[in-house]
């Protein structure tokens, strides 16, 4: 994982403890956005912005050189307001995407930002949803790259105490379902996971706890699955989630100093925690999606 002052981490998801600790050093070339994809063991793949060029790119991160090396570009770079989530990655098809919205007049509707690496550029577009609720840290997304299906949720100023779903299809550019209406469900910090077919909600609330939910989009309903119990000792740490496959990873703070790891396959419903470890290290606003 990677906070806002560019110190990446590591964590053995087994045994909770830190294995790695280092400033990547790159905080005068690159501003990094996000994650896109990684086994975890050697290198990542890296959304950046080159704020020399002032242009976003595609790097390769390997962790054990701690070096970079730029593998593509677009013109122009991404400046708008988004919610911390897993961006839309499509390797095949050569694109990133983000779920955001515009804020203010004239509009505020949920957009959908497009970063065409083929086409060298950035572009975007606005659904008629009406208009988002700015308050809220809506709207976040899931991506199939087998499909091509952005699965969306987002909170609308119209009715706030409610979520609303929609499938975006990002390779015809058409609403391939919804919108769709839980009345009375809104999350604290949400994340949405598509797997095997199955919609899952998770709101990563560390106040609070983690709470997973499957959803039946059919009727408009949730059903809580797991729950993983969080306490906040750490003020800069926001929450820390990753998607490989029908598996997520969630880190979060415990207890003073303390903190687990826990990793939940949706797909076959097992859960494991690591021991709770103690780890002294002040982490800095991470909400870069992590890598596993």
């Amino acid at each position: 994982m990677i906070d806002k002052i560019q110190q990446f981490y590591s964590v053995n998801t087994t045994t909770g403890e830190l294995i790695k600790n280092v400033n990547m050093g790159v905080s005068n070339k690159y501003s990094i956005q996000t994650i896109l994809s990684g086994d975890g063991s050697d290198s990542f793949l890296l959304l950046a912005t080159d704020k020399v060029a002032k242009n976003d790119v595609i790097l390769e991160y390997s962790i054990s050189d701690n070096t970079f090396f730029q593998l593509n570009n677009v013109n122009g770079f991404y400046n708008g307001v988004s919610a911390p989530q897993q961006y839309a990655y499509d390797p095949v098809k050569n694109f990133v995407a983000l779920a955001s919205f515009l804020p203010g007049p004239p509009s505020s509707n949920l957009t959908i930002n497009i970063w065409d690496f083929n086409k060298k550029e950035i572009s975007s577009v606005e659904l008629p949803t009406g208009p988002m609720n700015v308050n809220s840290i809506y709207p976040v997304g899931s991506y199939d790259p087998t499909t091509g299906n952005y699965y969306i949720i987002y909170s609308s100023n119209v009715n706030k105490s409610g979520t609303y779903f929609i499938v975006y299809n990002l390779w015809s550019n058409t609403v391939v379902k919804g919108p769709s209406y839980f009345a009375g469900f809104l999350m604290e910090v949400p994340q949405i996971v598509y797997t095997d077919d199955q919609i899952y909600f998770i709101d990563m609330c560390i106040p609070c706890s983690f709470e997973i939910y499957s959803v039946d989009v059919s009727s408009q309903s949730v059903s809580k699955i797991y729950t993983v119990q969080t306490g906040s000792n750490n003020p800069f740490l926001t929450s820390v989630f990753g998607v490989k496959g029908s598996s997520i990873v969630l880190f979060a703070p415990v207890g003073p100093s303390l903190y687990e790891t826990t990793v939940i396959d949706l797909a076959r419903s097992q859960k494991y925690t690591s021991p709770s470890v103690t780890i002294t290290t002040q982490f800095h606003y991470e909400w870069i999606s992590a890598g596993i």
